[in-house]
């Protein structure tokens, strides 16, 4: 028995030595496993454990941006493997016919997905950007019913006059005052104008500068403040809990429901002018409200909240993307002033009275600047959707999508890479556009992106970027009031970090009728 009783005592610490050394050896092994991965990594390619996590957490859009650029040029403008973990993997794609397969060929198997759903839709709800489907459809056709030829007349000749003051009286207070001004601001409050009369008809064009404050505070700095904390979603893994526990994520949630308020808002005061229409209380205001008309007009029934919702998308996509690339021509233009003189010649030597959409094929310098400023800084810079479908699909290269994985592009790194667009692929070169031979398609150049889910703004785009560069352009000449270079804003469009502070003075050319 004694024997049986020391055995026993024995027994205890000899089972915790060999735990104790199991769980070391483990540690150990662990440890050398990923001490000899990191040895051998390969540069660019996913660590273990972390795959490619240190690119982009907590990182500034810009950084992001820089990173896949330079993995970009690592493997040669081919497609290579992305992994987060805890978040999601996937393919950066720099091709155009890798493109062409996600966007056009085999689109019916990519869509924003669950990925892209999940960290969106507390900003954008049902709206075209997520919606899919019968809903998809409807938003599209009502969003076509703004880009008939009688409306991009009524558009150019009517509507961008209307709402010019927007954009000119705050430069006009800055020469007076002599103070700096932030151009991109004074630029989307003209889009917001502009695009909230096609899309509610409810900015007036008699607000004053006092309005305009007003509706920065309930609109215009919530969206671009959840709009940043959204795109920090894509990069951090559980970001739900961090914005349950920190300040931010209180800041966002009232960010939001002031942005999702205001729409419904504008939605409701469109609806009522509509129905004072039918009822003949007032005249039909031709151009105006457009796409709650299309919408209502579509046979596909909403509630009030996906009608808000849409309308939010195609107000933010119209007020973001064109308000700054108005911001990024004049910059890439003051960067390279050499350019000033070829354009104001252009805009001098205009005839009197020329039609507003027979602009561009006037001016050739300052439409190859518009171009090359879209080329250079999109108004998307980093897109994304995922293999919505069952099966695998096979990327022109051999690599294989797995369902529930991402293909991201970047149409800022793409311009950049001298695959397509040469050794000077980085320089602001508005001459080679006048220099080509040929376009290039839309998946060489997808800055209004390509295939059935094409950008459906861009001819409204492209008018409205001729026009305001037009009318800045031929009153005044501007002065940088800043240091260095301007970086992309961590936004989920092309924003500039801290807006573009300039100095203003009026051009020798006079006063111009608005």
């Amino acid at each position: 028995m004694a024997l049986i009783a020391h055995l026993r005592s024995l027994k205890e610490p000899l089972e915790a030595s060999l735990t104790l050394s199991t769980t070391v050896t483990v540690v150990i092994t662990i440890i050398s496993y990923v001490l000899v991965s990191c040895l051998n990594h390969k540069p660019y390619t996913p660590f273990p454990v972390l795959g490619q996590l240190h690119a982009f957490a907590g990182r500034p859009r810009q950084s992001i941006l820089q990173w896949l650029l330079a993995a970009s040029r690592h493997f040669r403008g081919q497609a290579w493997r992305l992994e987060l973990p805890l978040i999601g993997k996937g393919w950066f794609v720099n091709d155009p016919a890798s493109l062409k397969l996600v966007l056009s060929t085999h689109h019916s198997s990519f869509g924003k997905g669950k990925f892209f759903e999940g960290r969106a839709r507390d900003l954008f709800g049902n709206g075209i950007l997520i919606a899919t489907g019968d809903s998809w459809r409807a938003q599209r056709s009502a969003g076509q019913s703004m880009i008939t030829p009688p409306t991009l007349e009524h558009f150019v000749e009517t509507t961008l006059p209307r709402h010019l003051r927007v954009l000119l009286d705050p430069l006009d207070a800055a020469i007076l005052s002599t103070d700096v001004v932030d151009l991109e601001c004074s630029a989307m409050d003209y889009s917001l104008a502009v695009f909230g009369e096609i899309a509610f008809d409810v900015i007036e064009d008699n607000f004053v500068q006092a309005d305009w404050e007003r509706m920065s505070a309930s609109f215009s700095r919530p969206f671009t403040e959840s709009s940043g904390r959204i795109a920090d979603r894509f990069g951090i893994p559980f970001y739900w809990i961090f914005e349950r526990f920190l300040p931010y994520g209180r800041r966002l949630r009232d960010d939001l429901d002031r942005v999702h308020r205001f729409s419904r808002e504008l939605l409701r005061e469109s609806l009522e002018e509509i129905r004072q229409e039918e009822l003949g209380n007032q005249d039909l205001k031709e151009g105006k409200g457009l796409l709650v008309r299309g919408l209502l007009a579509s046979g596909f029934k909403m509630r009030e909240a996906e009608l808000a919702d849409s309308c939010l998308n195609f107000l933010t996509a119209g007020r973001d993307t064109t308000g700054q690339a108005i911001t990024w021509t004049l910059y890439l233009l003051l960067r390279h002033p050499s350019y000033f003189h070829d354009i104001y010649a252009e805009i001098d030597a205009l005839p009197p009275k020329t039609p507003h959409a027979e602009l561009a094929s006037l001016l050739p310098v300052l439409e190859g600047a518009i171009s090359e400023s879209l080329r250079l800084h999109p108004p998307i810079p980093l897109e994304i959707l995922e293999n919505i479908s069952s099966r695998p699909v096979f990327l022109p290269h051999g690599e294989i999508v797995g369902p529930g994985e991402q293909v991201l592009w970047s149409a800022w790194v793409m311009a950049r890479l001298p695959s397509f667009w040469g050794d000077d692929a980085e320089a602001f070169k508005p001459e080679r556009w006048m220099q080509m031979e040929k376009r290039p398609t839309a998946f060489e150049w997808p800055v209004f992106h390509a295939g059935p889910r094409s950008c459906l703004g861009r001819p409204l785009a492209r008018l409205e970027l001729t026009f305001a560069c037009v009318q800045l352009l031929r009153r005044y000449e501007f002065e940088m009031a800043w240091q260095g270079e301007r970086a992309v804003g961590s936004t989920l469009t092309a924003s500039m970090e801290g807006g573009l502070p300039v100095r203003v003075k009026r051009r020798g050319a006079g006063e111009i009728d608005r």
